[in-house]
């Protein structure tokens, strides 16, 4: 890869819930200077390698030690999320929370249900960009334009829903509100 390319990185679980094949999908339809990896293993990653063997601007990767997958995904433009789209539940999925903790902008190919809340999320709060699975045009688009925005999302925004989503005190908070009500005072 050239220090031009745009690098996007899926990392995690290689299965029919995550539909990869929207991912292989857009690679096929972008410039090669839009650079994809698949990182992970699972039941459909032999499939995944099979279909991208022909195609230059993606690679399938065995899955590698969580410190490795950090050091990719440091040097990577872009993350991704992907799920089926057959989905009909809200799914949050954890990789989120790690995207949002080192300030990765995030690419989103999501179900009808998961787009109504984690998409909503994601874009009121210009952290990433959301694309119907399997809407291929709508998906060259959104990340089209992802691309061109990234570099003006603002780290002050990753970390403020970082602070109040995702961090240890936010969690502490939930969990004393809603479950414990006014059982506990500390």
């Amino acid at each position: 890869y050239s220090n031009n390319d745009i690098i996007s990185l899926f990392g995690g679980n290689m299965g029919v819930p995550q539909e990869l094949e929207n991912i292989i999908n857009l690679a096929k339809v972008l410039e090669d200077k839009y650079k994809f990896i698949l990182l992970g293993r699972g039941t459909e990653c032999e499939k995944l390698k099979k279909k991208c063997k022909h195609i230059k601007n993606i690679k399938v990767l065995e899955f590698v030690p969580r410190e490795e997958y950090e050091n990719f995904l440091k040097i990577c433009d872009i993350g991704i999320i992907s799920l089926n789209k057959k989905y009909t539940v809200p799914n949050f999925p954890a990789k989120v929370t790690g995207y949002i903790k080192i300030c990765k902008p995030i690419f989103a190919s999501l179900d009808k249900c998961s787009k109504k809340y984690l998409g909503k999320f994601l874009e009121d709060n210009k952290i990433g960009v959301v694309a119907e699975a399997g809407n291929i045009l709508e998906m060259k688009e959104k990340f089209l334009k992802l691309v061109e925005i990234k570099d003006e999302l603002k780290k002050e925004d990753f970390n403020k829903v970082y602070m109040e989503h995702f961090s240890p005190e936010s969690a502490y908070k939930v969990f004393k509100d809603k479950i414990l009500g006014d059982e506990i005072n500390v």
